[in-house]
């Protein structure tokens, strides 16, 4: 009977042990498995040309020197592990294409001199573990990218996280004949 029970408590220890490795192993999966969480909003464009001294004004879409847009994005790392989004772009789509993708800027970053702007691209939006990350973005569009910015019908935020996946997020459905002119 000794025997027994030295029996079955040492397959009890074993088996307490095998559970609680087990429970250390899928513990650590779930908490990397985690995603991310992103919310957009405020997007704005503006179509401008210059004026005779060289200032922006708006002008209609047709007659755009540049493109200036602007949205913000608010990132939640489901994570207990801090980890970041990389090849941060913004895709112009038409016709179910894409027909641009630009690096956006952080708009904090932006330094306005003469006749020129200055600001810092992003390419890796890094996120604590369990956190809110507020990012203003902006970009300006100049020359033959213009048109594609002109004719996009969607306009998507996109990034590769960890695991190499390429995720897109939508910032704006812009149907064609939605299109309006609010220059004055």
């Amino acid at each position: 009977m000794t025997g027994e029970l030295l029996v079955t408590g040492m397959v009890g220890a074993g088996a307490g042990i095998v559970g609680a490795i087990a429970g250390f192993v899928a513990a650590r999966w779930l908490r990397s498995i985690g995603g991310e969480r992103v919310l957009i909003s405020d997007w704005r464009v503006f179509y401008r040309g210059r004026a005779e001294g060289g200032t922006p004004v708006d002008v209609a879409p047709s007659d755009a020197e540049f493109v200036q847009f602007f949205f913000t994005a608010d990132f939640f790392n489901t994570r207990d592990e801090p980890t970041g989004l990389r090849d941060v772009c913004v895709e112009f789509h038409a016709g179910g294409h894409k027909r641009l993708s630009i690096t956006p800027g952080d708009a904090t970053s932006l330094k306005v001199g003469a006749m020129h702007e200055e600001i810092t691209e992003i390419d890796v939006v890094n996120l604590a573990p369990r956190h809110w990350s507020h990012w203003k973005f902006r970009r300006n569009v100049w020359g033959d990218d213009v048109a594609a910015v002109v004719s996009a019908e969607q306009v998507y935020l996109a990034m590769t996280d960890p695991n190499g996946k390429r995720h897109r997020h939508l910032i704006a459905d812009l149907p064609r004949k939605a299109l309006a002119f609010a220059g004055k």
